[in-house]
Protein backbone atom coordinates (compact mmCIF):
# COMPACT_ATOMS: atom_id res chain seq x y z
CA UNK A 1 0.00 0.00 0.00
CA UNK A 2 1.49 3.37 -1.03
CA UNK A 3 1.25 6.41 1.90
CA UNK A 4 -0.46 8.09 0.03
CA UNK A 5 -3.25 5.40 0.19
CA UNK A 6 -2.83 4.63 3.77
CA UNK A 7 -5.90 4.73 6.00
CA UNK A 8 -5.78 7.91 8.46
CA UNK A 9 -4.72 5.99 11.68
CA UNK A 10 -2.71 3.10 9.81
CA UNK A 11 0.89 2.32 10.61
CA UNK A 12 2.83 4.33 8.32
CA UNK A 13 5.11 2.83 5.82
CA UNK A 14 8.02 4.75 6.49
CA UNK A 15 8.47 6.28 9.77
CA UNK A 16 10.10 9.68 9.41
CA UNK A 17 12.43 8.77 12.35
CA UNK A 18 15.64 10.71 11.12
CA UNK A 19 16.28 11.53 14.03
CA UNK A 20 19.67 9.58 15.67
CA UNK A 21 18.35 9.30 19.01
CA UNK A 22 16.57 6.49 20.17
CA UNK A 23 14.62 7.65 22.54
CA UNK A 24 13.13 10.59 19.81
CA UNK A 25 12.97 8.28 17.34
CA UNK A 26 11.13 5.83 19.34
CA UNK A 27 8.35 8.81 20.14
CA UNK A 28 8.31 9.30 16.41
CA UNK A 29 7.61 5.60 15.90
CA UNK A 30 4.50 5.46 18.40
CA UNK A 31 2.81 8.53 16.95
CA UNK A 32 3.54 6.84 13.63
CA UNK A 33 4.65 10.47 12.02
CA UNK A 34 5.50 9.44 8.68
CA UNK A 35 7.40 11.05 5.70
CA UNK A 36 4.02 11.40 3.99
CA UNK A 37 2.34 13.16 6.78
CA UNK A 38 5.61 15.28 6.80
CA UNK A 39 5.29 16.11 2.77
CA UNK A 40 1.22 17.16 3.47
CA UNK A 41 2.34 19.15 6.48
CA UNK A 42 5.31 21.31 4.43
CA UNK A 43 2.43 22.05 1.81
CA UNK A 44 -0.48 22.45 4.02
CA UNK A 45 -0.25 26.52 4.79
CA UNK A 46 1.45 29.52 4.02
CA UNK A 47 3.46 29.10 6.55
CA UNK A 48 4.75 32.86 7.14
CA UNK A 49 1.37 33.87 8.26
CA UNK A 50 1.08 31.08 10.41
CA UNK A 51 3.86 31.72 12.42
CA UNK A 52 2.82 35.17 12.83
CA UNK A 53 -0.26 34.20 14.03
CA UNK A 54 0.65 31.28 16.10
CA UNK A 55 3.59 33.69 17.97
CA UNK A 56 1.53 36.73 18.62
CA UNK A 57 -1.39 34.70 19.84
CA UNK A 58 0.25 32.36 22.08
CA UNK A 59 2.30 35.91 23.86
CA UNK A 60 -0.80 37.11 25.15
CA UNK A 61 -2.55 34.29 26.21
CA UNK A 62 0.64 33.58 28.28
CA UNK A 63 1.06 36.83 29.43
CA UNK A 64 -3.03 36.74 30.77
CA UNK A 65 -0.93 33.91 33.23
CA UNK A 66 1.22 34.95 35.95
CA UNK A 67 2.40 31.11 36.40
CA UNK A 68 3.64 31.50 32.56
CA UNK A 69 4.14 35.21 31.90
CA UNK A 70 7.90 34.76 32.62
CA UNK A 71 8.31 32.98 29.39
CA UNK A 72 7.36 35.68 27.12
CA UNK A 73 8.94 38.80 28.90
CA UNK A 74 11.97 39.94 28.03
CA UNK A 75 11.82 41.02 24.15
CA UNK A 76 11.13 39.25 20.66
CA UNK A 77 12.99 36.08 21.83
CA UNK A 78 9.56 34.38 22.33
CA UNK A 79 8.46 35.08 19.63
CA UNK A 80 11.60 34.18 17.29
CA UNK A 81 11.62 30.98 18.61
CA UNK A 82 7.50 30.12 18.52
CA UNK A 83 8.03 31.07 14.59
CA UNK A 84 10.86 29.29 14.01
CA UNK A 85 9.36 26.28 16.11
CA UNK A 86 6.29 26.00 13.71
CA UNK A 87 7.81 26.65 10.03
CA UNK A 88 10.00 23.72 11.61
CA UNK A 89 6.91 21.84 11.42
CA UNK A 90 5.78 22.58 8.18
CA UNK A 91 9.34 22.31 6.78
CA UNK A 92 8.83 19.09 5.60
CA UNK A 93 11.82 16.94 7.34
CA UNK A 94 12.86 16.25 10.79
CA UNK A 95 16.10 17.09 11.45
CA UNK A 96 18.89 15.74 14.17
CA UNK A 97 18.44 19.12 15.29
CA UNK A 98 15.17 18.86 16.47
CA UNK A 99 15.75 17.01 19.74
CA UNK A 100 18.17 19.80 20.75
CA UNK A 101 15.72 22.11 20.22
CA UNK A 102 12.72 20.48 22.13
CA UNK A 103 15.14 20.37 24.95
CA UNK A 104 15.59 24.17 24.95
CA UNK A 105 11.82 24.19 25.22
CA UNK A 106 11.75 22.20 28.28
CA UNK A 107 14.85 23.86 29.86
CA UNK A 108 13.27 27.42 29.12
CA UNK A 109 10.21 26.21 31.04
CA UNK A 110 12.66 24.87 33.92
CA UNK A 111 14.26 27.77 34.03
CA UNK A 112 11.61 29.87 35.07
CA UNK A 113 9.37 27.28 37.03
CA UNK A 114 7.05 26.62 34.57
CA UNK A 115 4.51 24.25 35.81
CA UNK A 116 3.88 20.74 33.06
CA UNK A 117 0.51 20.90 33.54
CA UNK A 118 0.64 24.63 32.34
CA UNK A 119 3.39 23.90 29.32
CA UNK A 120 0.78 20.81 28.52
CA UNK A 121 -2.25 23.60 28.24
CA UNK A 122 -0.84 26.20 26.82
CA UNK A 123 -0.33 23.81 23.67
CA UNK A 124 -3.62 23.50 22.89
CA UNK A 125 -3.61 27.26 21.75
CA UNK A 126 -1.31 26.40 19.10
CA UNK A 127 -3.25 23.44 18.42
CA UNK A 128 -6.52 25.78 17.66
CA UNK A 129 -4.60 27.64 15.41
CA UNK A 130 -2.85 25.79 13.20
CA UNK A 131 -5.79 23.44 12.94
CA UNK A 132 -8.02 26.43 12.32
CA UNK A 133 -5.75 27.69 9.52
CA UNK A 134 -6.13 23.75 7.96
CA UNK A 135 -9.80 23.67 8.01
CA UNK A 136 -9.66 27.63 6.48
CA UNK A 137 -7.03 26.25 3.52
CA UNK A 138 -8.46 22.93 3.32
CA UNK A 139 -12.13 22.59 4.01
CA UNK A 140 -13.24 21.96 0.43
CA UNK A 141 -11.16 18.89 0.20
CA UNK A 142 -12.42 16.88 3.45
CA UNK A 143 -9.88 13.65 2.40
CA UNK A 144 -7.38 16.17 2.51
CA UNK A 145 -7.90 18.18 5.41
CA UNK A 146 -8.72 14.78 7.43
CA UNK A 147 -5.12 13.31 6.50
CA UNK A 148 -3.92 17.31 7.53
CA UNK A 149 -5.44 17.00 10.74
CA UNK A 150 -3.94 13.87 11.43
CA UNK A 151 -0.41 14.48 10.29
CA UNK A 152 -0.31 17.43 12.31
CA UNK A 153 -1.71 15.66 15.48
CA UNK A 154 0.55 12.79 14.82
CA UNK A 155 3.72 15.53 14.90
CA UNK A 156 2.58 17.87 18.04
CA UNK A 157 1.87 15.11 20.05
CA UNK A 158 5.28 13.65 19.19
CA UNK A 159 7.09 17.13 20.27
CA UNK A 160 4.48 17.45 22.98
CA UNK A 161 5.75 13.90 24.54
CA UNK A 162 9.55 14.64 23.91
CA UNK A 163 9.30 18.28 25.48
CA UNK A 164 7.69 16.65 28.51
CA UNK A 165 9.98 13.88 28.73
CA UNK A 166 13.04 16.54 28.93
CA UNK A 167 10.96 18.20 31.17
CA UNK A 168 10.38 15.94 33.79
CA UNK A 169 14.08 14.76 33.37
CA UNK A 170 14.75 18.51 34.42
CA UNK A 171 13.17 18.82 37.34
CA UNK A 172 14.20 15.24 38.51
CA UNK A 173 17.46 16.40 38.49
CA UNK A 174 17.33 19.39 40.35
CA UNK A 175 15.07 17.54 42.93
CA UNK A 176 17.69 15.77 43.16
CA UNK A 177 20.49 18.44 43.02
CA UNK A 178 18.42 20.16 46.20
CA UNK A 179 18.05 16.87 47.69
CA UNK A 180 21.69 16.50 48.33
CA UNK A 181 22.61 20.33 48.71
CA UNK A 182 20.45 19.87 51.54
CA UNK A 183 21.78 16.92 52.92
CA UNK A 184 19.04 15.04 53.09
CA UNK A 185 19.95 11.73 51.02
CA UNK A 186 21.04 8.54 52.42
Amino acid sequence: MRDADRPVGAAPAQPASTVQRRRWAHVLDLCEVSEQDLALLADAVPVAELCAVVARRLRDHLLAYPELAGLVRGGRGFELKLRSYVESCFSGQLDEQRPGRLLRIAEAHDRVGVPLTCFIGATLQIDALVIAALVEHHHQQPVLLQRLLIAWRRLFTADVAMVAQSFVELRDRTTSMVVQAAGFED
